[in-house]
């Protein structure tokens, strides 16, 4: 391990693997060469074994004894696991406990590796390499692709059954707890079947008992102890004889047939669920083994079926709970400086845009390509940095059990606050999206047809029906000061001056920032809101009005953005926000589009009927509410319509009547001081 002062700055990930007797090895050993890739490029990558005194789990000893060329014991964190700070806590341990996962969840982020269980609903990200059971919690990533699967492969064989003598190779893991390999050698020499077509070899794992050997190799099997990087050997067997894990997976990779029997119920229904040829559960279908040898072709086929196409692939992943969405396809980016964007939803006044400059390559990228393509995982993980957290940007909680999951994609989870009500987005890094001119240009008009510029007056006429709303309001006064927060090129701005307001801008964007000052000749600044007071800049005690239009769900932490507004107003002042409504038709009746299209950089989804609630935290009363965006072509079926049809104007009213519209507008007053 390299010192830490060369590590990458900030960066930490603990690896919890499964020790538990009973659990096999693959988890643990995949752990163990994740760790390795990691601490290979640098990063401060560590193991971690929980309950390892206790009698039902292996000791750290038995383990460094068991895998003396796979595990350095400098790689194994011995202190507190709470008495540092990690950028997230990666748990490989089958399946994970309410109560364990909510001890991991104070510490860091929570990312799931093929887990399964009460917990797994629960994980910051969900990454499957092996599909999981139909009916489970969707991962954010499912794809087996994502194994560090064997470069050396077998010619194809059509009719393998007609090799002589076939050669089969038995191993159930490095723990064999349910004594599987022993009937499955004896049925495999002592039956007439297969007697004296077959040859065998057994592994005898590292952490196995050693009685049954000396009957397996008086049966006529060659017994092997431990083989490092055994998938690159499997390309010399026709046959596997295994359980559900890593290694079957391996072997369909590598060309083999491959023929399951199960430890247990639940292993036998996820090798049916995902096509392998199964002999069924227990020794006894262990001893029946033999009878499976004229379905080697079958067997064959089922294996290549496992792994699949992509597509395959994603049909094998599980259905997401009731009312949860997940991620249309798989799309693995692993090459360096790679990004997965979200595409757009917002409304023309949004002010974000992504940055079409190259950027120069970063600390990241280099240690990215630092880790060989054959380590897809690592790769992958050592991208994973929660720039902002995981808790409810709102309230602040954390995400437990009890936090429904709304969807799940590949650079992000979404949730409901089980305090607040608040949905929010957590993603693994950063969004792809910085605030710059070609926004407002390209990129505006890509989706608009015309720049923003070109598009101001009727930016500008919706800004006066936002301004004469907040005019109707009571105890609103023309001629008030009005601060709008992402201003972008004054709009809205002009709109309110023209009504008798004072207007101010404040705006990142300082091309905006510029046009606003220069040739609208009205005040603003450029800055990022709240860390910039405007107070400061522009001179005054308070506003009278505050806004912030399609702006507050780019605020990765809210209660700030609310408390710096608040103490922005005079008491009775105006709070007025527009936002894209997670009541409306497209989240309704498409959530899968509405989430999966969501800007990358939208890390709040508000609902009218909460929005009352949520600003009354904050010193607010909700005096208004106004739903916009109003898409009759998108309720189910109607897409195909023609817009100027009764059905499109019929339904159009009901969307208006009972507030289905795909964007809403709030207006609050301020009646508590923070």
């Amino acid at each position: 391990m390299t010192a830490a002062g060369e590590n990458v700055p900030g960066w930490s990930v603990l690896v919890v693997p499964a020790i538990l007797k009973g659990t096999g090895t693959g988890h643990l050993k995949r752990s163990m060469a994740l760790v390795r890739a990691l601490r290979a490029t640098t990063r401060d990558a560590w193991l971690f074994f929980t309950d390892s005194s206790k009698a039902e789990s292996w000791t750290k000893q038995e383990i460094l004894d068991a895998f003396p060329g796979e595990l350095d014991q400098l790689s194994i964190f011995e202190g507190d696991p709470a008495s540092r700070k990690w950028t997230f806590v990666l748990l490989d341990k089958f399946r994970t406990g309410i109560d364990e996962f909510d001890y991991w969840r104070s510490i860091a982020p929570v990312v799931g590796l093929d887990e399964g269980g009460t917990s797994r609903g629960a994980f910051d990200f969900l990454l499957d390499t092996l599909p999981a059971l139909p009916g489970s919690t969707i991962a954010n990533v499912s794809d087996p692709r994502l194994l560090d699967l064997p470069s050396r492969k077998r010619s194809r064989i059509d009719n393998i059954s007609s090799q002589h003598p076939l050669r089969v190779l038995v191993s159930f893991g490095g723990e064999d707890s349910a004594g599987l390999s022993e009937p499955a050698v004896l049925s495999l020499l002592t039956s007439g079947q297969s007697s004296g077509k077959v040859t065998v070899d057994v592994i005898s794992g590292a952490l196995s008992s050693s009685e049954p050997n000396e009957r397996m190799a008086a049966a006529g099997a060659r017994v092997l102890g431990p083989i490092p990087n055994l998938k690159e050997q499997l390309a010399d067997y026709d046959l596997l004889v295994t359980q559900y894990g890593l290694t079957a997976f391996e072997a369909a990779a590598a060309g083999l047939a491959v023929l399951l029997v199960s430890p247990t119920r639940y292993h036998e229904r996820l090798a049916r669920s995902v096509h392998f040829l199964s002999a069924g559960t227990g020794r006894r279908a262990a001893s029946r083994v033999a009878a499976y040898l004229p379905r080697l072709e079958e067997a064959a086929a089922r294996a290549r079926a496992s792994l699949g196409s992509p597509a395959e692939a994603l049909n094998q992943t599980p259905k997401p709970d009731s009312g949860a969405i997940t991620s249309t396809g798989i799309n693995i980016r692993l090459s360096p400086g790679d990004n997965t964007s979200s595409g757009t939803y917002s409304s023309p006044s949004h002010n974000s845009s992504p940055n079409s400059e190259p950027e120069p390559e970063s600390d990241e990228t280099r240690i990215l390509s630092g880790i060989p393509p054959t380590r897809p995982l690592a790769r992958l993980i050592s991208s994973f940095t929660f720039p902002d957290g995981v808790s409810c940007p709102l309230c602040g909680t954390r995400p437990n059990v009890d936090s429904r999951m709304l969807g799940r994609f590949y650079d992000r989870t979404y949730r409901r606050c089980a305090s607040c009500g608040m949905v929010f987005m957590t993603r693994k890094d950063a969004p792809p999206i910085q605030y710059a001119r070609d926004y407002f240009f390209r990129d505006y008009k890509k989706q608009y047809g015309k720049t923003y510029l070109e598009d101001f007056f009727n930016l500008e006429k919706a800004g006066l029906a936002r301004i004469d709303r907040i005019a109707s309001l009571p105890g609103t006064n023309t001629g008030g000061k009005i601060l709008d927060i992402g201003c972008a090129y004054g709009p809205f701005l002009s709109a309110a001056r023209s009504r008798g307001f004072i207007p101010h801008g404040m705006d990142p964007a300082g091309d905006a920032v510029r046009y606003v000052r220069d040739e609208l000749e009205i005040p603003a600044i450029e800055g990022f809101f709240p860390a910039t007071d405007p107070r400061d800049a522009f001179g005054v005690e308070n506003f009278d009005v505050v806004t912030l239009w399609y702006v507050i769900e780019h605020f990765t932490q809210l209660a700030p953005v609310l408390q710096a507004a608040n103490r922005l107003l005079r008491t009775g002042g105006v709070l007025a926000f527009s936002t894209p409504s997670g009541e409306g038709v497209s989240a309704r009746f498409r959530k899968t589009s509405f989430f999966g299209h969501s800007p990358a950089d939208h890390f709040s989804v508000w609902e009218p009927s909460r929005a009352a609630g949520m600003l009354e935290r904050f010193g607010f009363t909700l005096e208004k509410i106004n739903v916009t965006g109003h898409h009759p072509e998108r309720f189910p079926g109607l897409s195909r319509q023609d817009p100027d049809t009764p059905a499109l104007r019929m339904v159009a009213a009901g969307s208006r009547l009972f507030g289905l519209g795909d964007t809403f507008e709030a207006y609050a007053t301020k009646k508590v001081s923070m």
